[in-house]
């Protein structure tokens, strides 16, 4: 399955899924085939927000791919992929040195040092951090970080972005150094490195979902019934994430409590909503 999750800006979240079909069983069943990239631009174009709305689109390097970004530039939205090794700048024939290859200049690039805290800053609500997670007492995460604005083979303008956590580095690979590029040349340098970290929420949604929905718990003969699982598993999602909307929308609630659900995850609003559903039987 190509997944996805739709986070909007008070924090609400939309699991989104797409089958991976290999190429016989769509000529068995006359279906259409789609690569990874492709289902994920597929999934770009049909999300069901407003013409307006604003969008940043992440992933990782599976999906920096033309057929991925042209989506999003299709759609008006912002786009923020680590490079595909295999990128080189725009140039002539012959003369088109990989991305990477900057890493051969690390000592002398102008690094800045970014401190980023998962608490705070305009993506917070993003997180649902637990309050135990929250304060200054947190330690923020350091970034040594160099951008600029450069033509990519194949891409277009962009801005590139090229990070560590590892100070005073000598000798920078590209295991030590996160390339990424972006079409909105107009972000600073912090503000990419923090909108990347959020798909960090994905990796950790999708974890959620096999550890408390039983979502790759699954051992069937036919696919449709994989298919009918994980729909199921989604459309549980959606339910709790309505329940949550509706008790921090409840003004008979008190403000603490509102703020419980705020910060719940899978895990808190399952056992949330066990215990209420247990509590009116009882009734």
């Amino acid at each position: 399955f190509t997944l996805g999750l739709l986070i909007t800006a008070s924090g609400i979240r939309i699991p989104m899924q797409i089958p991976h079909l290999t190429e016989e069983y769509c000529q068995e069943n006359q279906r259409t085939h789609l690569t990874t990239a492709e289902a994920a631009a597929q999934m770009v174009r049909t999300l069901p927000l407003d013409d307006d709305a604003e969008v940043v689109v992440l992933g990782d390097t599976a999906y920096e791919s033309s057929v991925v970004e042209h989506a999003c530039e299709e759609k008006g939205y912002t786009w923020v992929f680590p490079a595909n090794p295999e990128r080189v700048f725009e140039g002539p024939t012959g003369q088109r040195p990989k991305l990477r290859s900057r890493l051969k200049d690390w000592t002398s690039l102008s690094l800045k040092t970014i401190r980023l805290r998962a608490s705070t800053g305009k993506y917070a609500d993003y997180r649902r951090l637990s309050k135990w997670r929250v304060g200054p007492k947190m330690k923020a995460r350091v970034y040594y970080a160099y951008q600029e604005k450069r033509a990519v083979r194949n891409v277009g303008d962009v801005l590139l972005v090229f990070s560590t956590m590892k100070p005073d580095l000598q000798k920078a690979t590209p295991d030590d150094v996160k390339i990424l590029l972006t079409n909105a040349t107009w972000l600073s340098l912090r503000e990419v490195i923090e909108l990347y970290s959020l798909r960090w929420q994905i990796e950790l949604f999708f974890k959620e979902l096999k550890s408390t929905l039983g979502f790759a718990q699954y051992s069937f003969i036919d696919f449709r019934a994989v298919e009918a699982w994980v729909k199921l598993a989604i459309t549980t999602v959606l339910y709790l994430e309505y329940e949550r909307i509706v008790h921090i929308q409840d003004r008979r609630l008190s403000e603490e409590r509102r703020q419980w659900w705020q910060r719940q995850r899978l895990h808190g609003l399952c056992h949330a909503v066990r215990q209420q559903i247990g509590t009116e039987e009882i009734k």
